[in-house]
């Protein structure tokens, strides 16, 4: 999702956050990054990059479930 001024880390840069949910949809981890990185990675969870293009995608405040190909869950349903 992309963050907008009240979301966690904004005001430190952080334009962007994958929330990483369980087969349950339940959360575990959250995942903030600026979105100018050259490369994403975090070494304690194996995210795919298209996860992250995916963030890179939604509007301010916005987010969408998606497969680790990136696949909006809507798409998927």
């Amino acid at each position: 999702m992309q963050n907008d001024v009240e979301d966690m880390g904004y005001v430190e840069g952080f334009r962007f956050q994958v929330q990483l949910c369980n087969d349950a949809l339940e959360g575990g981890a959250v995942v903030l990054f600026r979105g100018d990185e050259a490369e994403f990675r975090v070494s304690e969870f194996d995210v795919p990059e298209a996860v992250y293009q995916a963030a890179l995608r939604q509007p301010p405040g916005k987010g969408d479930f998606v497969d680790s190909q990136g696949v909006s869950a809507q798409q998927l349903w």
